[in-house]
């Protein structure tokens, strides 16, 4: 068992059940999704947007989990602002 595998192991263990198991995305990942450009992704990340989508940073890397854009997308279709 590799050292990272370990890691992740003992991380499971600690985390309440399912939270490992959430799909995360990329920026790539929700400009597919959502049939956009990255740069429009990106756009939307930064904390100044008014329709900010839910995500994080990993160093410079952004994540989001798939729940979250999911939901930030069906209260963009049922007319709801956010600011997540």
């Amino acid at each position: 068992m590799s050292k990272a595998s370990r890691t992740v192991h003992s991380i499971e263990e600690r985390l309440p059940a399912g939270e490992l198991r959430q799909t995360l995305f990329t920026i790539e990942d929700v400009a597919e999704l959502l049939k956009v450009p990255v740069s429009w992704v990106y756009g939307h990340t930064r904390s100044r947007s008014a329709d900010r989508i839910p995500g994080f940073r990993l160093g410079k890397y952004w994540r989001f989990r798939e729940t979250d854009v999911i939901a930030w997308l069906e209260r963009k279709r049922s007319g709801g602002r956010t600011n997540a």
